[in-house]
């Protein structure tokens, strides 16, 4: 299962490097054709960005769950972009971490991928 990944800061890219696990920019990606999970940074007022949204419009159908970083002072909107992905998409939001994320961060992130991975491999996708 890919881990794909935005960011406009670095947050996410450092946030998932922390993890261990194999994950890639969607900007290397044009077409998904496997289940992978989604990690975006929040822009504006609790909005995923643009790119994210173009990208999800080619390659949303293997998209299982999505995570996103944020920033606590934006109160109801912290990661909103998770909510925004995940309501489009009808997938669960696996995480939500603020910036960089910290180690209980890393850990549960890990183990939720970990259970969204083995439950992906129960089930097929639909095309």
């Amino acid at each position: 299962m890919m881990i794909l990944y935005e960011t406009m800061t670095g947050n996410v890219k450092r946030f998932l490097a922390k993890t261990g696990l194999d994950h890639q920019p969607i900007s290397s990606v044009d077409q998904v054709n496997e289940p992978y999970v989604l990690v975006t940074n929040t822009i504006g007022f609790g909005d995923a960005p643009d790119h994210v949204k173009d990208f999800l419009e080619r390659n949303g159908q293997y998209l299982l769950a999505v995570a996103a970083s944020g920033n606590r002072n934006w109160g109801r909107n912290f990661a909103r972009a998770a909510d925004v992905v995940a309501n489009m998409y009808h997938v669960p939001v696996l995480y939500k971490f603020e910036l960089g994320g910290t180690e209980k961060d890393v850990i549960e992130f890990r183990e939720r991928v970990k259970a969204i991975a083995e439950r992906s491999d129960k089930v097929k996708i639909l095309y």
